[in-house]
Order: structure tokens, then sequence, then C-alpha cells
């Protein structure tokens, strides 16, 4: 248990099993949790490590960060391959060339916001895998390394441009 300002930063032994592991840290430390999802779905956790890794990959490109190894993920030739061509689909299009040359980027940019999805107003928290500035406008990126079409993509987007929202705001 190390401390870190107000927080606690709590440290997890790794399960060599097949684990998802999620862990929220509260800002009052009263709610801390670690949720641990075992699953037998082999394609299910082959979707989440390539999401994982995938994100990490781009990350690491955006911000310069050469330290960055993908076989470090451990992952077959084959998912690695495919990672390595959503990489480079991603940085040969629009969006990426210009997140590339933006001077001004965030990656994997962690937020809490008040969000009303109809129902009422929530607080809710999340991570924008990218979002950049160009020629003032402010792009969102929102990597998918599925081909599932869902509604909630939507909802979601809607939710990360309030997060930026406000984050403007509050600088300006």
């Amino acid at each position: 248990l190390a401390r870190s300002g107000a927080f606690q930063v709590k440290e997890y032994e790794m399960s060599k099993s097949p684990i998802i592991a999620t862990a929220k840290l509260s800002i009052d430390e009263k709610k801390d949790r670690v949720f641990l999802f075992e699953s037998k779905n082999e394609k299910l956790i082959a979707a989440i490590e390539t999401g994982e890794a995938s994100h990490a990959y781009l990350q690491a490109v955006l911000n310069g960060d050469e330290r960055f190894d993908l076989a470090s993920f451990h992952l077959s030739q084959k998912t690695m391959a495919e990672i390595e061509q959503y990489k480079e689909n991603f940085l040969n299009s629009k969006y990426g060339k210009m997140a590339v040359e933006a001077k001004v980027k965030k990656t994997e940019y962690g937020f809490i916001t008040h969000y009303d999805d109809g129902r009422g107003e929530k607080l809710t928290r999340g991570v924008i895998d990218l979002f950049f500035e160009w020629e003032d406008t402010v792009y969102i990126i929102d990597y998918k390394t599925d081909a599932k079409q869902s509604n909630n993509y939507d909802k979601q987007l809607s939710v990360y441009k309030k997060a930026v929202s406000d984050l403007y705001k509050s600088m300006y």
C-alpha cells in the first residue's frame, strides 16, 4: 500500500489465470472496490486483450513513447499483426494524421462529469481514448477494435463531449 497525495494506491498481485481486473478508486477512499471477472470464454478474453493492447500501443505512438513493446502483452503473432494493422489504419486516416500533428492532444484521459441521461443528472466517470485540437475544433476519438455496432456509442460520445466541454470551460 503506497500513499500518493490524498489518494491511496493499492497494488494487487497479478493472477496467472485469465482474469480481467478493474480497480475503482474513490476520492473519499470509502468506496474502493476491486472487481475480478473470471471468464472461460477465450474469445471474450482475446477481444479484451486485443483492445487493451491496441489502446496502449496507440497511446504510446501518439505520445512518442519509443519504449513501448507490443510483445510485452504476450499475444499471438496473428493478433500482434492485427493490432499493427489497426495502428496503421488509424495513423493513415484523416483523423490519425491530424492527431499526430496536433499540438494539443490527450490520450486515455480519465474524467468524472455530470451527465443527464434523460432520467436525471448522474455523476459519470470514463476514459476518453483520444481528443485533440485542430483548427479551432476539438476532435474526440474512441477506438473500436471490434466490428460490433451499438446504439450506446452515440450516448458514450455524448458523455465524452460533455466531459471535454467541462474541461475546456474550466481552462478558459
